[in-house]
């Protein structure tokens, strides 16, 4: 019985290489990449493309393109279909890319636990109506970028953690191209779904095997410890979203966008398909919640602050409900990445940083609110308040669209959200800049009648100024508390008397703001 690629395919010729490019197509490859090299950690890249089968019109075809990149010989690659080694259909590279004439190899193989997996062969496969075909199998060179000498200094690392350079200060990547023709007919435990939107996919890796050969059957190492940034992991991949509805002409190998990590694809799962998560989008939820605070709820409560009428209730109300939902959000991001223990991406660890400020947030904000109602003037607290507000909704615009490319969603989705981001930045500042310019106007005593905003009207004041927790600008001398009463300019103003809420006639010496500074 014959093992996929007892023939080993070499260099692609003219035509092979025309072929693969003659393609017509109206979807986009999925891609999921982790780019490890430079630190001493694996990596690869998987582009992931299907079109329906042209015999068999209740099924499909797989394409895939695959990359590897090393220094040298030693160690092995794999990806595998389905969330565990039982039942996958694996794709295992390794080869010596320091000689000229052996390209690498691409050992297809299964297995029904967790041990040695085992060739797949030609005659099985056929038997299940599945033809599987490996189109393309290369070294490609480029010049090294920085890789690390020495041992990586994270929680995950272990004996293997140091790399082998190439002495020559060379990396090496292997590139396969791969069709599975009506793969959904694979019949593992852990079945290729085409209409899937999260598509699981394994991935393992070793990199200090000292390979005695590289026959397909070649026995493997074991995969290195650790999960994530070890050894070993999961990614998942919208299968929909990488369907090709348009027609194919000759052989097709999904194009590797260089330097892109995500392209519908992502380290959680993207329909809820693990264990204990059936049936509730958690990633959509989380998603959701996040968009509605950091681009809707906290940009309102900006404007809120800068508004006619009860602007400090408008204000604080709008952001406690902001808060809620955004933790409500990371509630649901713990949910699915398994706890605190789960966090290892930068989006999920500044996300709880954010989350914490927003606690911290909170009680500066109530701070500043007491002590200017004592003081009539900013304290550290309150530019504490105004620029941890800056901050904390800068890095939420900026965790909102990484949690996009994460959750595997295409440039075009990210370039929405950063458009609606650009949008609310400008529209925001103009408010801003209006809401001064009013507020001037105000003070000259050229508007008359107008209801100004209310944090000061208990203890009244004249010539008071604003207020503006996350208000764009703090440089303006409108920016402090707001009060509430007859506009400045027209004389004394009016200040409510504490306990009874009557207005009385304040002398405009208590209120000499100018005197206090």
């Amino acid at each position: 019985m014959r093992s996929i690629m007892a023939s080993r395919p070499h260099k692609l010729s003219t035509l092979t290489a025309l072929l693969l490019n003659l393609t017509f197509v109206l979807g986009e490859p999925a891609q999921y990449c982790r780019f490890g090299h430079s630190r001493g950690a694996v990596d690869f890249c998987l582009a992931v493309a299907n079109t329906f089968n042209a015999t068999n019109t209740s099924g499909y075809d797989l394409w895939l393109t695959l990359t590897v990149t090393k220094s040298g010989p030693q160690g092995w690659t794999a990806i595998g279909t389905g969330e565990q080694m039982a039942g996958a259909l694996m794709f295992i590279a390794y080869g010596d890319p320091t000689t000229d004439s052996s390209p690498p190899v691409l050992s297809i193989r299964s297995v029904d636990g967790h041990h040695q997996p085992k060739p797949v062969t030609n005659t099985f496969l056929k038997s299940q109506g599945v033809d599987l075909r490996i189109l393309r199998s290369e070294w490609t060179t480029a010049p090294e970028n920085g890789l690390t000498k020495g041992k990586r200094h994270d929680d995950d690392n272990d004996d293997q953690d140091e790399p082998l350079p190439d002495p020559n200060g060379r990396r090496y990547t292997a590139v396969f191209s791969v069709v599975c023709f009506n793969c959904g007919g694979w019949p593992g435990s852990s079945p290729i779904r085409a209409t899937s939107a999260g598509q699981p996919f394994i991935w393992a890796w070793n990199n200090r095997q000292e390979m005695k050969g590289y026959d397909l059957d070649q026995k493997l190492d074991m995969h290195r410890h650790h999960e994530g940034n070890g050894g070993y992991g999961r990614f998942y991949v919208d299968m929909n979203a990488s369907r090709i509805d348009g027609p194919t002409w000759g052989l097709f190998s999904p194009e590797i966008q260089e330097g892109v990590e995500r392209i519908h694809s992502s380290d959680m799962p993207m329909d809820g398909s693990r264990a204990g998560k059936k049936g509730w989008p958690w990633g959509k939820t989380h998603g959701w919640l996040m968009g509605t605070a950091f681009l809707g709820m906290f940009p309102l409560g900006v404007v809120l602050v800068r508004s006619p009428g009860n602007a400090f209730k408008r204000h604080w109300t709008t952001q406690v409900l902001a808060t809620g939902t955004a933790w409500t959000g990371a509630a649901v991001g713990l949910i699915m990445s398994g706890g605190f223990k789960g966090l290892r991406t930068t989006h999920q660890w500044v996300g709880l940083i954010i989350m914490v400020a927003l606690g911290i947030q909170g009680i500066l904000g109530w701070r500043h609110h007491l002590d200017y109602l004592r003081i009539r003037r900013r304290t550290w607290i309150s530019y504490g308040h105004i620029w941890l507000g800056r901050t904390g909704l800068t890095l939420g615009w900026i965790n909102v669209l990484t949690g996009l490319v994460l959750a595997g969603h295409g440039r075009k989705t990210a370039g929405l959200v950063l458009g609606l981001v650009i949008m609310e930045v400008v529209g925001v500042s103009i408010w801003v800049w209006l809401a001064q310019r009013r507020k001037q106007r105000e003070q000259k005593g050229e508007i008359k009648g107008v209801e100004s905003h209310a944090l000061i009207a208990r203890q009244g004041g004249s010539n008071v100024e604003d207020y503006s927790a996350l208000e764009m600008s703090d440089g303006e001398e409108t920016e402090d508390e707001e009060g509430d009463g007859d506009v400045a300019g027209e004389g004394e103003k009016e200040g409510k008397k504490a306990g009874n809420g009557k207005y009385s006639r304040l002398p405009k010496k208590s209120v000499d703001i100018a005197a206090m500074r």
